[in-house]
């Protein structure tokens, strides 16, 4: 008798435990159901990533890479003017971009410059000459890394002249020259360092060049 009421409790605990098992692999499976519904609704896949994720991630990935514009002489430097320390602060950017070869941010960056220019023209439009207003313009519409190149070319001329009729309030610095550039007819750009990095031939010639004039706090 006694074996007998064991052999039904231990039937009754297996039967028990069986039916939580089952509810509970039912329910994730409703949950599952569920969630792939409403992924479906809203038009997503399994597995597939968010294009705002990827950018993302691509971009940490590409940050990661060395910096061929990096140096240890970097310079600081001050205008009383305020708006000449954005504009040279945001070419510095486009010089770095181009010294990676980094179209993309290039990109941007002249995007950014082309903006800080049309603004300083419409506060006082005898600062910007047409052709800065006209090479501004067109940085901003390329996205072919040599034609970037070659329209800096112009652009940093424009830029030098603009800054050299003002003067330093700190700091200083660089024009650099690559005889090289422009098909070998030779140009400038401006530089926060002593150390040359070539924007006009990146990795392929990044030493390329020399100090043409030092700007400094007078």
């Amino acid at each position: 008798m006694g074996s007998s009421i064991f052999g039904l409790l231990v039937l009754f605990i297996t039967l028990f435990s069986c039916k939580n098992n089952t509810s509970i692999q039912q329910s994730k499976s409703e949950v599952l159901v569920k969630k792939n519904h409403q992924d479906k609704s809203i038009g997503l896949k399994p597995e597939v990533i968010d294009p705002l994720i990827e950018d993302s991630i691509l971009e940490q990935s590409q940050d990661s890479i060395k910096d061929l514009n990096n140096t240890n002489t970097n310079s600081i430097y001050n205008f009383k003017e305020n708006y000449l320390n954005t504009l040279l602060s945001s070419y510095l950017g486009c010089k770095k971009y181009l010294v990676n070869a980094d179209t993309k941010g290039a990109y941007k960056s002249f995007q950014e410059i082309n903006l800080i220019i049309k603004k300083i023209h419409r506060d006082s439009p005898n600062l910007i000459t047409p052709n800065l207003l006209s090479n501004a313009n067109l940085l901003a519409l390329t996205t072919d890394l040599e034609r970037q190149r070659g329209f800096f070319v112009t652009f940093s001329t424009e830029v030098i002249a603009l800054l050299s009729k003002h003067y330093l309030s700190e700091g200083q610095y660089y024009i650099q020259y690559c005889p090289m550039a422009k098909e070998g007819q030779g140009a400038s750009w401006i530089s926060d360092s002593r150390e040359v990095r070539n924007p006009y031939f990146g990795d392929k010639m990044l030493h390329c060049g020399s100090i043409q004039q030092t700007v400094k706090y007078q």
